[in-house]
């Protein structure tokens, strides 16, 4: 297994990573504006 190989496989979880702190996040936010709104 070639260091490159290592790389792109630790990119491509970094980028699913982020991508699902950004979904959780975004998540939070909305829920938190919908109970205010609501609320």
């Amino acid at each position: 297994m070639s260091d490159l190989t290592i790389l792109e496989a630790s990119t491509a979880l970094l980028a699913r990573a982020f991508i699902v702190v950004a979904i959780i996040t975004w998540v939070v936010i909305a829920g938190t504006f919908l109970a205010r709104v609501i609320g």
